[in-house]
């Protein structure tokens, strides 16, 4: 019986769309097989390996004593609702890039609220907690200005030092208009919205010259199976970009910065 609905299911896929199911996953495959040859090839040019060198936290951080201001920025995480320290551990990213910051008045810009619509992808389950990060980051710095963006209208809000509005990472328009809403000398951008390449690379390209002189740009939760592409990206963008990559606790998340 299953065998059979499985092929009523397919024969009913390819009338819709002209493709097998299995055609589509065997497009895809090779496409992913693509991208490693690539991957490998550049990885074997002179200097390329260790520029595109992906770095494990407990080599970095993993023994190293985390300072009093990193550790309030993880216990808040925690406090609103946000897994960004307990299971992720980005705090320790976070602490460094805004080491000696806390008491300045200093920009930050999410992307991802942190959605529980579950019809939204990358949604945060329906005990997601929308707006957990940008309180925690708007409580941690008292002369703060923090912003975000999310694709889920239904959760943008207004607080005291916290505005939002609406981003749609596929669509570079919705990433474009952010600089005109929410101005530019971020000292860091966040993109824990879609978590694909394509709205990874898309807001890194719409967004880093939101960055101040000296900030940065992280995108969180890159999967293992993307980091070729993330490589191949990083490559090309260079000239004008310096890309690191970290693999934390769960993810990896890469850090970006623009060449002066």
């Amino acid at each position: 019986m299953k065998s059979f609905l499985r092929k009523l299911l397919n024969r009913f896929y390819y009338l819709a769309f002209d493709e097998s199911p299995s055609n589509v996953r065997m497009q895809h495959d090779h496409q992913c097989a693509a991208i490693d040859v690539m991957a490998r090839d550049l990885l074997s040019r002179p200097g390329a390996a260790e520029y595109l060198h992906v770095t494990n936290w407990q080599d970095e951080m993993g023994h190293a004593m985390v300072d009093p201001d990193t550790s309030d920025l993880g216990q808040l995480f925690d406090q609103f609702g946000s897994d960004k320290a307990t299971l992720h551990n980005y705090h320790l990213i976070y602490g460094s890039i805004l080491q000696g910051k806390r008491r300045d008045r200093i920009r930050l810009f999410e992307i991802g609220l942190g959605t529980n619509n579950l019809s939204i992808p990358s949604n945060m389950g329906i005990s997601g907690k929308p707006g957990a990060s940008l309180r925690a980051f708007r409580n941690w710095a008292p002369q703060a200005d923090v912003f975000g963006a999310d694709v889920d209208r239904g959760i943008l809000f207004q607080e005291e030092r916290i505005r939002t509005t609406f981003v749609d990472q596929t669509k570079i328009e919705t990433l474009q208009k952010l600089r005109n809403e929410f101005g530019s000398d971020f000292d860091l951008i966040i993109d824990d919205g879609y978590h694909r390449p394509i709205a990874g690379f898309q807001t890194i390209l719409a967004c880093s010259d939101m960055l101040a002189p000296g900030g940065t740009l992280v995108v969180e939760d890159l999967e293992e199976s993307d980091l070729a592409l993330w490589q191949l990206f990083s490559w090309m963008c260079r000239d004008r970009l310096e890309m690191k990559f970290w693999r934390m606790r769960s993810q990896c998340v890469c850090v970006v910065n623009t060449l002066q």
